[in-house]
């Protein structure tokens, strides 16, 4: 006789239970030191609702009992926000972390190591290396667990190679989860390996992380010149798995070097997350062959951390500083790591006089380049240009302030409050006014998942070897203009093959002939190329999709240009990327080259538009008004406008009394000069 056959139905109550009994195994046994919430610091701050708006200060003592010593690892999680200096959390006297920094409130984890807590009474602090750091801490719990069995982690090996040599190369490497987003990351290997959320700088290529069990996308990047490759990964608690990446230098930027010229760590500017060795892997990884050490009012040198590391091969190091003042935030470099800082306090935006003995000050000490950097940060109304009512179509501001500096940020990549379309048209508006002031691109990385190099300069100089770039000749050059601005492409201005940026070119009869060589690697797509002439648009190109592939095409334009002087730029924009591994806060790609004086009378010199129009009001007085319309009207809109505003300057009602001879204005430049005075 056979046994009788069970029903499928007969085994769901078993599976239940089962089910449940693996679940409640696996949850963790917790006890709380703190429920509720604490404001540390010195300043009110009602819009933490969690916490008493009223601060106590630091440190956070607390008692708390446990049942049994903690003979293996457990886990300590709490809540916290707004950590922005080195806050350290000990248990009996036992440093056992530093708390994460960053704004938001958010849960954290951090392994208690075995044998910290013991049986019975136990000491819980916190402190912080200064008394004016503002956090809320709260919802502290010891889970008596390891960190690795409460998070399932497993291991992620990671080697990010070139895909030519096949040799390991160092880059950034980007991990989503299957939400798209970046997840915690732990236990880095080698200790020195750049790690935040979802970023990991594998150092010289390999290294390798633990993240919670799961499948992830893993993308292997190296900066605007290069490639990327993506795998997916399954990631098994207590396991290891394997993923090797490859990439490919796809843009050819012979005889430029790629410059940040705005770079922070937290161990010199005090803020931000990144410290000074970090600081080195990234610069590596991400192809910055010119990094400009900028922390805030201290000469930093990276060379002493470069060779430690073993990164001396990668890039130049360049001594700067950002010369932190009440008028704005300036670059400057090179400079003596040992001398001290350039005078910066004392100095007011109002006084023109402050803004040039700002600057000389500066350049007593040394430095070639000077830039004033996000010029509309941190507001359009509060940055320096704000401040000084920089007027965006004449290039006029406060009291006649000379500019003396040589150049301003026009893309800062981690300043997306002031568009680059915005900072572009001051910037037409000062070449128009005769300042010859270049344009530089940086990133203003203050941390490691800021990508720095996002924004960068290329600038003509010699670069066979990124460790033995001429520190002089580019500052020099920089400082000269000899170089584009990039936030994703790579562009340059060129007559018959040879760069061009930053040099006088003649015409003949009225017009020029250049050419823009635009590129880019496989991961963007540009859509549009423009020349401006005298800040007006001159010609246009809209590039058709090539696909993913990289892109590399010289474009001629036969420019029309005035007969007088005038100076042309050209621009290049694209979308972003939607790869994992673009994670930005700019809306576009761009690039910039800087301008290229253009000699229209053939007379062997070179006037900005305001000189011309000074030029003109020689030869033909101020207070003949119809000669005026009909050189105003004969002018490009550039002489024009300053025409209109040295003479309003003297002659606020000058517009009604120009309309009032009902003289046949054409629309577009009556609208140019209407509202542009003051």
């Amino acid at each position: 006789m056979k046994p009788a056959a069970h029903s499928p139905l007969l085994l769901i109550p078993f599976l239940l239970g089962l089910a449940c009994a693996l679940i409640e195994g696996r949850q963790e046994e917790a006890f709380s030191i703190l429920d509720s919430y604490r404001h540390l610091g010195d300043s009110e701050t009602p819009e933490w609702t969690e916490a008493d708006p009223k601060p106590t200060p630091a440190p956070l003592e607390i008692s708390f009992e446990a049942s049994r010593r903690n003979s293996t690892e457990w886990t300590l999680r709490l809540k916290h926000r707004h950590v922005d200096n080195d806050w350290t959390l000990s248990i009996n006297g036992k440093d056992i972390a530093h708390l994460n920094r960053g704004a938001e409130l958010k849960e954290h984890f951090y392994p208690i190591p075995p044998k910290t807590i013991r049986k019975g009474n136990n000491q819980f602090k916190l402190r912080c290396n200064t008394t004016t750091d503002d956090i809320t801490i709260g919802e502290v719990q010891v889970i008596q667990q390891s960190f690795r069995e409460f998070k399932r982690l497993g291991t992620l090996r990671i080697k990010v190679q070139d895909s030519h040599t096949k040799k390991p190369i160092p880059a950034r490497v980007t991990i989503l989860d299957q939400s798209g987003n970046l997840p915690p990351l732990y236990h880095s290997v080698p200790s020195l390996t750049p790690t935040r959320n979802g970023i990991v700088y594998p150092p010289f290529g390999t290294c390798s992380v633990e993240l919670p069990e799961g499948k992830y996308e893993i993308w292997a990047s190296r900066g605007t010149e290069w490639g990327v490759d993506s795998k997916a990964v399954t990631v098994v608690f207590a396991k290891t798995v394997s993923t090797s990446l490859n990439v490919s230098k796809e843009v050819d930027t012979t005889g430029f070097v790629a410059t940040d010229t705005h770079v922070h760590t937290l161990t010199y500017s005090g803020h931000g997350d990144s410290s000074v060795r970090e600081r080195q892997v990234t610069l590596a990884a991400e192809g910055v062959e010119l990094p400009i050490a900028t922390d805030h009012n201290h000469n930093t040198d990276y060379a002493p951390f470069q060779k430690e590391l073993g990164y001396s091969n990668w890039f130049t190091p360049v001594v700067g500083n950002e010369v932190s003042t009440p008028i704005g935030h300036f670059n400057a470099f090179p400079l003596d790591p040992k001398d001290s800082v350039p005078p910066h306090q004392e100095f007011a935006t109002e006084k023109p006089d402050d803004w040039s003995n700002l600057i000389h000050g500066i350049r007593d000490k040394g430095a070639m380049a000077i830039i004033l950097n996000h010029p509309r940060w941190p507001s359009a109304e509060t940055g320096p240009f704000g401040k000084l009512f920089l007027n965006k179509k004449t290039g006029a501001r406060a009291n006649k302030t000379p500019f003396l500096f040589d150049a301003i940020e026009l893309v800062n990549s981690t300043t997306p409050e002031t568009p680059v379309e915005e900072i572009l048209q001051d910037w037409f508006a000062l070449l128009n006014h005769g300042d010859w002031i270049m344009a530089v691109g940086s990133s203003d990385s203050h941390t490691v998942g800021d990508r720095v190099g996002e924004g960068r300069t290329y600038v003509q100089c010699e670069d066979k070897n990124p460790a033995k770039i001429p520190i002089q000749k580019a500052a020099k050059a920089l400082a000269n203009g000899h170089s584009s601005v990039s936030l994703g492409l790579y562009l340059e201005a060129l007559q018959k093959g040879k760069p061009v940026m930053g040099k006088r070119l003649k015409a003949r009869n009225g017009r020029i002939t250049l050419q823009a060589r635009l590129a880019c690697a496989s991961w963007a797509n540009p859509e549009k190329l423009v020349a401006y002439v005298n800040g007006s648009l001159a010609s246009e190109i809209n590039i058709p999709s090539a696909g993913p592939t990289p892109f590399d095409s010289t474009f001629q334009f036969d420019l029309e240009v005035p007969q007088h002087d005038s100076w042309i730029v050209f621009t290049a924009w694209a979308p972003n990327p939607t790869g994992g591994f673009h994670q930005s806060l700019m809306p576009a790609l761009w690039a910039v080259t800087n301008p290229i004086q253009v000699d229209g009378d053939a007379d062997g010199r070179w006037l900005s538009p305001r000189e011309t129009a000074k030029t003109i009001l020689k030869k033909v007085g101020t207070n003949r008004i119809k000669i005026l319309i009909d050189l105003i009207e004969e002018s490009d809109a550039a002489v024009a406008i300053q025409l209109y505003s040295i003479l309003a300057e003297a002659n606020p009602r000058l517009l009604e009394e120009l309309a009032a001879q009902n003289a046949p204005w054409e629309e577009h430049l009556l609208s140019i000069l209407e509202g542009i005075s003051g």
